[in-house]
């Protein structure tokens, strides 16, 4: 429905996952991937290099990283390294002004202002690597994501 209406690209979040720290409904992107031609950006449960391999083989071209990337940055450098900024975008989501990790159900001590800081110095060397934003808006309704 989605393609019938000129969308071209989807980004999909496997929440499950991203609570579990493992990449669950990866039957949801070989049911989208096999029967559209979407571009798809899957998120959520993305932990390991295993991971980003399988969302990639099911289809997905490219993967929003967020956890790892907050918890564990010199990791999310080393997959960027082998996967390229092209494929990878670098996921954060905002609670409280604080970095929102594993399906917004923890919280680092990193503000959101120095975690791009770091990110956008350490890849100034590179081609731009894309960036989202997702704001928890509780009260009103679910996250909504900024491009």
């Amino acid at each position: 429905m989605f393609q019938d209406h000129g969308i071209e690209r989807l980004h999909l979040v496997d929440l499950d996952g991203a609570k579990a720290s493992r990449v669950i409904n990866i039957a949801v992107l070989d049911q989208i991937t096999s029967q559209t031609n979407l571009l798809i950006d899957w998120g959520g449960g993305i932990k390991s290099e295993d991971d980003l391999n399988t969302v990639f083989s099911y289809g997905a071209q490219q993967a929003t990283v967020g956890s790892i990337a907050a918890e564990k940055p010199e990791l999310f450098h080393n997959w960027l390294e082998i996967f390229g900024a092209d494929r990878l975008i670098l996921g954060a989501d905002l609670k409280e002004g604080k970095i929102a990790t594993r399906g917004w159900q923890e919280l680092s001590h990193t503000t959101w202002q120095d975690f791009f800081s770091y990110m956008s110095v350490r890849e100034r060397q590179r081609s731009s690597l894309p960036m989202w934003l997702g704001m928890a808006c509780w009260k009103v309704r679910p996250p909504i994501y900024i491009g």
